[in-house]
């Protein structure tokens, strides 16, 4: 699958990092990069080739007389220089989500939610000490006002 790179985060990492660069990387210059292994960076930059992000090619190394292997380096290829990670719009596909509840059930809703985000925060000994003390001090009003019941 061509946009399987997007979802994992090594893969996006490494695409990144090619991306970002000037003249096309080695495996040895994104393990630099990355803090990686020179063979977990081939295999990140190869996984990316066999998908289409990245297409390899051989350049002659410097500072020699020619001799020996051309280092293997990676550029983005041509067709995906324009491949953009869109903006996340949260905000509006909440509205679009809030938009389909009857509004009878918004309150409700809301409450459930708060009592969610209640628990996840407080300790439950702090959560019942607190219960105890409001229920001993005051009367308990209705569950669609009182946070009483959250506790």
């Amino acid at each position: 699958m061509r946009l399987e790179a997007v979802g994992n985060p090594a893969l996006r990492d490494a695409l990144a990092f090619v991306r970002s660069r000037r003249n096309p990387p080695t495996a040895a210059d994104l393990a630099s990069a990355l803090k990686l292994s020179r063979s977990v960076a081939r295999w990140r930059l190869e996984r990316l080739v066999a998908i289409g992000h990245l297409k390899p090619v051989f350049a002659r190394r410097e500072g020699g007389p020619g001799a020996g292997r051309p280092a293997k380096r990676y550029e983005v290829a041509p067709e995906t220089e324009t491949l953009e990670f869109p903006r996340r719009r949260y905000v509006e596909l909440l509205r679009l989500m809030l938009d389909t509840v009857p509004a009878s059930r918004l309150t409700e809703i809301g409450a459930e939610f708060g009592c969610g985000r209640l628990r996840e925060r407080r300790p439950r000994s702090i959560a019942s000490a607190t219960l105890s003390a409001r229920s001993a001090s005051r009367p308990r009003s209705s569950p669609s006002t009182a946070i009483g019941p959250c506790l």
